[in-house]
């Protein structure tokens, strides 16, 4: 299984059928794993622009404070950690959520990556709500690993090459569903 770090390096560059697959793959993590990936974001961008300010003032890390000039540093940071945080779930980032930034197409390439990763799992939850109640009872439960084809297999009172079969059915209705509807490279 691959660790959420590396399907995010990976979505952006995958086609349409892939990413369906990470997600598949992934469903029961993926949520966290979208989580995880915006969280990363706002700690790059905030150390690139720390380190880039610091750089700038040549600061060493020592804070001189001149008689009644008072500065919040924590109350600023958190400040602007949640403008970044709030930015983040835009669709695009503002030039001010990059400032102090040198490679802001890096941070905007991954900010695409991150908004894609988003809207396909809100479509492959919506393509899952359009399947029957039956085939909803047999997949969600796969897919969020509280059961495996052998449990499936044991409750359908079928045997479990025919339950196989039947998980795989079910997986092609929803990639069939999704393919139009994700884009084939970012």
């Amino acid at each position: 299984m691959s660790t959420g770090a590396n399907i995010y390096q990976m979505y952006g560059k995958c086609s349409s059928k892939e990413r369906i697959d990470l997600i598949y793959t992934n469903y029961s993590q993926f949520e966290g794993i979208i989580k995880g990936c915006e969280a990363k974001l706002i700690y790059e961008i905030e150390a690139e622009q720390e380190y880039n300010r610091q750089s700038r003032k040549g600061d060493l890390g020592v804070r001189i404070q001149n008689i009644g000039h008072y500065s919040d540093k924590t109350a600023n940071q958190a400040v602007a950690y949640v403008m970044l945080e709030q930015e983040v779930d835009l669709d695009e980032l503002s030039d001010s959520a990059l400032k102090d930034v040198v490679n802001k197409t890096e941070f905007i390439q991954k900010h695409r990556v991150l908004r894609m990763m988003r809207m396909e799992y809100r479509c492959f939850n919506g393509q899952l709500q359009m399947l029957s109640r039956e085939n909803q009872k047999i997949i969600l439960p796969y897919l969020r690993h509280e059961k495996n084809t052998w449990d499936v297999a044991e409750e359908l009172q079928v045997p479990f090459e025919t339950a196989k079969k039947r998980i795989y059915r079910i997986r092609k209705q929803i990639v069939t569903g999704l393919l139009d509807e994700f884009v084939e490279k970012l």
